[in-house]
């Protein structure tokens, strides 16, 4: 169980699922990802048709662990059952195992399972800081956060395209269903309606670039420190 931990593609984030194929050095791509990309996205290095069977046997084993303990402890359906249970998906990731919607608070399967994703707004701040080391200067490199703000979950999708020298920004809602906007800036406190835009539905697609995104120039928000490129914004969720 504790290995799917970090059991996510680099590429698209989801959960590994199917076969599982390593760059030279061993970096893992999910199947529909390794397709697509000929370098990985980590090290840079060349994609290979070597599959990483240690890790699909780890993960298949858990789908039968987790199923099993389902069948054995899950109580018998009830009339009265919550129906924003029913629907609830883990934050981070849809396809997560490890996420019980009816039995595990949310917050603290993210704080145990996805730590390195959760980000928890602190009560009577402006602007909720995201931080993320860029891990390379070519192509397009992507990332999310999963930002806790008023008790609401949401999925900031982050894209550095290198070639445009832009970084774009867009965000759902996760589990929930309202109506609100996102700033986001380069520089606190938050300008407000300089970079702006409005929150999806849950159910949108992930890096939806195209109508909600907010667009900021790479050098406004990737600066240098100790030797390292780091994305360094600022976020506001408006709902």
């Amino acid at each position: 169980m504790e290995a799917l931990r970090s059991a996510e593609c680099p590429t698209c984030l989801n959960v590994f699922h199917g076969k599982i194929f390593q760059c030279s050095i061993g970096h893992s791509i999910c199947e529909s990802c390794a397709f697509c990309i000929e370098k990985c996205p980590i090290c840079g290095l060349a994609m290979t048709h070597m599959r990483n069977f240690a890790l699909e046997a780890v993960i298949e084993e858990s789908k039968t662990i987790t199923n099993k303990k389902t069948i054995i402890t899950s109580p018998k359906t009830s009339t009265t059952s919550r129906p924003k249970s029913k629907d609830a998906v883990c934050p981070s990731s849809p396809r997560c195992l490890l996420f019980q919607a009816d039995k595990l608070d949310p917050v603290a399967h993210m704080q145990t399972f996805h730590y390195h994703k959760l980000v928890i707004s602190v009560a009577h701040k402006t602007g909720i800081k995201i931080t993320k080391a860029v891990s390379q200067s070519f192509g397009e490199e992507n990332f999310f956060k999963v930002i806790f703000d008023k008790e609401k979950f949401f999925k900031l999708f982050v894209s550095i395209n290198h070639v445009q020298q832009k970084v774009y920004f867009s965000m759902k809602v996760v589990n929930d269903v309202l109506t609100g906007k996102f700033e986001v800036d380069y520089q606190s406190p938050v300008r407000s309606k300089k970079y702006v835009s409005t929150i999806m539905a849950s159910d949108a697609h992930d890096y939806p670039f195209v109508r909600h995104a907010v667009a900021i120039p790479k050098d406004l928000c990737c600066r240098r420190i100790n030797d390292s490129i780091v994305l360094v914004v600022y976020l506001n969720v408006i709902f």
